[in-house]
């Protein structure tokens, strides 16, 4: 089963630049997958009755072009199978002539969220569809920051109760902002939310209220990566890629 709607692009999805946020593209990537996901009978909804949830673990996030303010688009999203132990969803937005404009592949764990542990896929008691190859080419990956980046800027985030979701954690939407004001912190950069950009997610422990997580930023070659951590762990990581500009 694929989920499609059409959507636009409002003043509340941008920045100070005028540039669509990469908050703004979680925020419909998230609610795409939350109808879909109703109309599979394994959405939140159900969680008070099953007692299971679906978390995310990786995103990965291709822009080919980024859409502006007040175009119209088309979002798709549909289950793609198990990965390991994960399952696979995969998405698209489309402008007006059909032509790609972002692409996103995520994985999802089966969470206990009264015993706190993860399920194996086999435990979900509801048969997902599985579809063919649709044309979403990026893929997520397990990231590694290497010992030769060069240190970067960093502020912390103590997380509010306005940022927690359903499962008592912080959304994985308001991860994107974390991306973009330690992204800003220095000022001779412009957004990284642009042509050919690739954003990457790995989420590695909940963000929960009142944790202090410090952000720090580090450039690599060709990427930078983005740490979110806590005095006792890890909560994310992520990378950035660029596309050169000619």
């Amino acid at each position: 089963m694929i989920y499609e709607a059409k959507k636009q692009i409002t003043y509340n999805d941008i920045d100070s630049n005028w540039d669509v946020t990469l908050t703004a593209v979680l925020k419909y990537m998230n609610e795409a997958t939350w109808i879909s996901g109703e109309q599979l009978k394994i959405g939140v909804s159900q969680i008070p009755k099953t007692g299971i949830a679906f978390v995310t673990q990786r995103i990965a996030i291709k822009v080919i072009h980024l859409p502006r303010l007040g175009d119209e688009f088309t979002i798709r999203t549909w289950p793609d199978g198990i990965k390991r132990s994960t399952f696979t969803r995969k998405g698209e937005f489309l402008d007006q002539a059909g032509q790609k404009l972002i692409e996103w592949e995520s994985l999802w764990v089966l969470f206990d969220v009264n015993e706190r542990k993860i399920k194996r896929p086999s435990e979900l008691e509801v048969a997902l569809p599985q579809h063919g190859n649709l044309g979403v080419e990026v893929v997520t990956e397990k990231i590694k920051v290497p010992t030769e980046v060069k240190d970067g800027t960093a502020f912390t985030h103590q997380v509010q109760f306005s940022e927690l979701d359903t499962y008592q954690h912080m959304s994985n939407i308001n991860y994107g902002n974390l991306l973009a004001n330690v992204y800003m912190i220095n000022e001779n950069r412009s957004t990284f939310m642009r042509d050919g950009a690739e954003i990457q997610f790995n989420y590695t422990n909940e963000g929960q209220l009142g944790d202090e997580i410090l952000v720090t930023l580090s450039e690599g070659d060709h990427q930078l990566f983005v740490t979110g951590s806590t005095t006792n762990h890890q909560v994310f990581i992520a990378t950035i890629k660029q596309e050169e500009v000619e």
